[in-house]
């Protein structure tokens, strides 16, 4: 044996001698040792398991789905034609081209010599209406039972007609029709009763036309009333994902919230508590693709496409449930593109290999929209919130996990703990070394209202402000008047959230619900308001025993109860919400909009010289800004004025005269229009809708959404400017996500950063969110209203504040009238009631974390 084979022997020996050692099964380190080289040899061989897998997984997923797209094809072209009892050449006799030949060929015809359908309307025919005369440029399509048309309103708007017939073979009794057709004006043109716009991707008809000597009907709505319907989408499209189908139930239960939560008023005057839709389907369902999202509109509701319907059924019969039981067959024609009518055709996942690949919770989810499970769509899409996006992903039942994957899941608890040592090291850090601050010390709260005990009897009497201040006449006026109805929450913020309706339910003011939730034996405790001009008026009212407490807008923004003596009389003053200003221009997509030219920021001195007049153009403010006039604007209630003068005119005697010089003098773009945020009244346009309808003629842009919003408030002014103005948090937020305003952030130095109120959940730009009128997506940051003195806190921040007599200060403390307000913010600061006061777009007065739970 040579020396070299010896020498190599010897240290296979040796090697040997130290894997048994290190390996060896009777010592803990070599157990350890021999299950860590186990566990790293079976994880390399998933690993390499799992490629094949995922390759293998992602052929037959290509596979599947070519399968169903050619399934789904095959069942939409078996489909029924319209009115087929017609022996249309091209089965279709809404959109035959022969039928169209014919029609150039006998102009003064009125049905296809081939199968005696009406023939469609012909190219610039007129067509009068009430609300103006439309003409007729193009045939564009079918949806339903019906021809659509793309007209021109008074030769300047373009607008969508939905034509609808009266076939003979259909309808044989000319008697039959006239009913029909009256009925049609009278229901085809639902108002909003309050009058205020909202989109919630409703397509409402602006106008209801009935033409008795041709017996036809013709619906105008605007332009989204030519968007693809759900079925044309799915052709092109292929079929829905989860994902996909989550964000559609999302949106078509919102725009069912509202449809049957809503007050309507009708062409013949009659106001009625919600609409049920009735009609949903493939077809009356239709899409905006938007990039990579898409939104979902409702059309074509029961109310009118029922009247052409020959075997008409009565609108009574309708109840909420028929929607979401619609809305389950929908989503499963999307998912499985297949038409599903009855509860017994829903598929098993035994027998359905499709449905067995869709998520568990959303099969469950659907199942219990078709089985009526849901009493309301407010349950439903709360209950929709459970199903996030990272749960809707598909399972495959074929592939199960390997035993090694826990092997390998365990094996990164180490790394989880290394990295949660270091960050609980930084947090330590952090807080260690940041200068100190003062945030907002959370306090025990009383969970809801019936827990306040020993609330006294009787009834009470509370001051409240429902003027707005005319600074042309320099008087308090009368807040807003419709007709013979006085909306009194017109202006004020505590006028707007206790005395408004909506905020509780749509019939129902705030103050009433408090009131009712006071649980007491054998008596009530009620409360009537007195309405005064302003905050000093209110003192007086609780002085002279006019007014048992006050709800006012404290400017002061103190964190506690503060003291206040008017005549020796010493009241208090207690927070119960937070509120704030916003500043806000049009929201626009246009190159040079206003927001991207300011990127998205305003300084206090910058917004003084606007308002005092010393910037007048846009661009000299930035380079980038358009070359247009700069109209400010103030909103009518005269706590957000008073706040402005306070904190952006920092209440400058020169300031403030110049400032109010400005207001009341015409319509100039260059002087300040008072005029409110929101109006009820049908004959004006709302500050929103004026500012970016004028900044569009300014920049002469085609706003796509410009025509989203219905006729009962015309904004056609041909007024040219950009516009800029604030308002009260409250009753401006909700207008955020409508793609009308982009709220500024706001710097009160030059040098200081800004700060935005409004954020988006994904932390995405907020224009982005805004131009997907995604509502979804924006939330008010609390955080910059609960830390005091530090570098984040929103700079015009004030409260919402009860005002009651001090009781200390009081020898007769017994009364009831004198403990009753102190008591009253009791009830506003439980968890219910700052639940309820979040659900206005107030800020509550610490964090809250159970409010889906109680409301």
């Amino acid at each position: 044996m040579r020396i070299r084979d010896i020498v190599q022997s010897f240290r296979n020996t040796v090697r040997k001698v130290f894997f048994l050692r290190r390996f060896n099964p009777f010592d803990k380190q070599g157990r350890r040792a021999l299950i860590n080289q186990l566990k790293n040899r079976g994880i390399r061989a998933v690993e390499k398991v799992e490629i094949d897998l995922d390759s293998e997984k992602k052929s037959r997923e290509q596979k599947e789905e070519k399968r169903k797209l050619e399934e789904f094809l095959t069942e939409v072209k078996l489909e029924i034609s319209p009115y087929p009892e017609y022996p249309c050449l091209e089965n279709n006799p809404l959109i035959c081209s022969h039928s169209q030949k014919y029609l150039d060929k006998f102009r003064d015809g009125k049905y296809c010599p081939k199968c005696a359908f009406p023939f469609p309307l012909k190219s610039y025919q007129e067509i009068q209406g009430r609300k103006g005369l439309y003409q007729i440029t193009n045939l564009i399509g079918y949806r339903a039972q019906g021809r659509l048309y793309q007209c021109l309103k008074n030769d300047q708007y373009i607008v969508i007609i939905k034509e609808y017939l009266f076939p003979k073979k259909y309808f044989p009794n000319s008697a039959d029709i006239q009913p029909r057709q009256e009925t049609f004006v009278r229901v085809g043109n639902p108002k909003l009763a309050d009058g205020i716009l909202r989109d919630f991707r409703l397509i409402l008809p602006q106008e209801a036309i009935s033409d008795e000597a041709k017996e036809r009907c013709y619906l105008i709505t605007n332009e989204l009333g030519k968007l693809p319907t759900l079925k044309s989408y799915l052709k092109t499209n292929n079929l829905m994902k989860e994902e996909q189908i989550i964000r559609l139930l999302d949106q078509v239960l919102q725009s069912l919230e509202f449809l049957h939560g809503q007050k309507f008023l009708f062409a013949n005057g009659i106001v009625e508590k919600g609409i049920i839709h009735g009609n949903i389907n493939s077809d009356s369902l239709l899409i905006k693709d938007n990039k990579n999202n898409f939104f979902v509109y409702l059309s074509d509701f029961f109310l009118w496409e029922n009247l052409f319907n020959p075997s008409f059924l009565a609108t009574n019969q309708l109840e909420v449930q028929d929607d979401l039981v619609k809305l389950g067959y929908v989503c499963l024609y999307a998912l499985l593109g297949k038409k599903i009518n009855h509860p017994s055709q829903m598929p098993s996942p035994q027998r359905e290999p499709k449905w067995q690949q869709i998520d568990l919770n959303v099969r469950t989810f659907i199942g219990k929209l078709i089985s009526s499970q849901f009493k309301s769509a407010t349950e439903a899409r709360r209950s929709l919130k459970n199903l996030s996006l990272t749960q809707a992903k598909k399972l495959d039942h074929k592939t199960k996990i390997k035993p090694e994957e826990k092997s390998r899941k365990k094996n990164l608890w180490w790394l989880l703990a290394l990295a949660l040592l270091l960050g609980l090291g930084g947090i330590v850090w952090r807080l260690l070394t940041r200068p100190s601050v003062k945030t907002v010390q959370k306090q025990p709260i009383v969970k809801y209202i019936a827990n306040i005990i020993n609330v006294p009897e009787g009834e009470y009497k509370f001051a409240i402000t429902d003027k707005k201040f005319d600074y042309q006449f320099n008087r308090f006026v009368e807040a807003f008047v419709a007709g013979n109805r006085y909306y009194k929450y017109a202006v004020g913020t505590a006028n707007y959230v206790f005395l408004g309706e909506g905020i509780i339910e749509e019939d129902q003011q705030f103050i009433g619900y408090i009131q009712t939730e006071i649980k007491q034996e054998n008596f009530a405790t009620t409360f009537a308001p007195i309405f005064v001009n302003d905050n000093e008026e209110a003192a007086q009212k609780i002085i002279d025993f006019q007014a048992d407490f006050a709800i006012i807008s404290d400017l002061k923004n103190q964190a506690e109860c503060d003291e206040k003596s008017i005549n020796n009389n010493q009241l208090k003053i207690c927070p119960i919400v937070y509120d704030a200003l916003v500043v806000f221009v049009p929201f626009s997509t246009y190159e040079k909009s206003l927001h991207e030219a300011l990127e998205g920021q305003i300084s206090f001195e910058q917004l003084r010289d606007i308002y005092l007049g010393r910037i007048t153009k846009w661009n000299q403010l930035s380079e980038n800004a358009p070359n247009i006039d700069i109209k400010p604007f103030i909103p009518e209630d005269p706590v957000a004025v008073e706040f402005f003068e306070q904190q952006i005119l920092e209440n400058n005697p020169r300031y403030l005269e110049q400032f109010r010089a400005r207001i009341g003098r015409g319509f100039s773009n260059n002087n300040i229009e008072q005029k409110d945020t929101i109006t009820k009244d049908q004959n004006q346009c709302n500050t929103i809708n004026l500012m970016k309808k004028s900044f569009n003629n300014a920049v002469g842009f085609a706003d796509e959404n410009e025509n989203n919003s219905s006729d009962s408030t015309p904004c056609e002014t041909r007024e040219k400017y950009g516009g800029i103005s604030f308002g009260i948090l409250s009753k401006t937020f909700q207008n955020f996500p409508q793609c009308e305003i982009y709220p500024l952030a706001l710097k009160t130095t030059e040098n200081s950063a800004p700060i935005q109120l409004v954020k988006t959940k994904n932390n995405s730009a907020l224009k982005d969110a805004l131009d997907d009128c995604n509502k979804e997506q924006l939330y008010l940051d609390e955080n910059l209203f609960w830390s005091q003195q530090q570098e984040e806190t929103y700079p015009l921040i004030f409260t919402l504040a009860v005002m009651y007599p001090d009781l200390k200060k009081r020898e007769d403390v017994f009364n009831n009238h004198y403990q009753i307000g102190e008591k009253f913010v009791k009830i506003l600061k439980t968890e219910e009631a700052q639940c309820w006061l979040r659900e206005a777009q107030l800020i509550p007065l610490q964090p809250l974390k159970n409010c889906e739970n109680l409301l």
